[in-house]
């Protein structure tokens, strides 16, 4: 499974797959709940509301990719690895659907049949760079915690400033251009 991610030029609106944003409600309920735990895949199913499959699923990839951890026996389940401040949107996604990347040709391991002669390449590897630091800058934290209107358009800002930043001329790729946190 591949990121999807798309930006609309006057919201900047980042959309991810279904798969991902039911892992963020997974992963909010063990934060909700006192990290406590462990919780069965069948729990979590009641109480979030999303079908047990596809909850049994979500959470066999995050514990494969140790932000759960799983325990056996009748009172088993999973239960966290990281807290809230340790796990980034950038780690979720990134464990739910692989690397972050806008295009086929902004990863590293791109095989494109026009990259030799594409002019927008380095500018999309660029504002990838840009967007996985930015993603890499909210912890889940910041998520979970109730956000004001201000801030979300705060957040929205600091996005739209950090892939400005990225794609500057003056600006070294490799350089992150922000971070983005709740309080900021």
């Amino acid at each position: 499974m591949r990121t999807i991610l798309v930006l609309i030029r006057d919201n900047t609106m980042i959309r991810i797959t279904k798969q991902t944003d039911y892992a963020l409600v997974l992963l909010s309920h063990f934060y909700t709940n006192g990290q406590s735990g462990p919780f069965s895949a069948k729990h979590l199913s009641e109480e979030t509301k999303l079908p047990e499959p596809i909850v049994g699923k979500i959470l066999k990839i995050l514990n494969n990719q140790g932000i759960l951890s799983s325990v056996r026996g009748a009172s088993g389940g999973y239960r966290l690895e990281k807290t809230a401040d340790e796990l980034s949107i950038a780690d979720v996604v990134e464990a739910v659907e692989g690397p972050i990347h806008l295009t086929d040709c902004s990863c590293e391991e791109a095989h494109c049949d026009f990259q030799s002669h594409c002019p927008l390449r380095e500018n999309f590897r660029h504002l990838n760079v840009a967007l996985r630091n930015a993603f890499r800058g909210v912890s889940l934290r910041a998520i979970f915690s109730p956000l004001s209107t201000a801030q979300c358009e705060q957040f929205v800002h600091k996005l739209q400033s950090a892939l400005t930043a990225q794609i500057s001329p003056n600006h070294h790729p490799s350089q992150p251009a922000t971070t983005i946190n709740q309080g900021a």
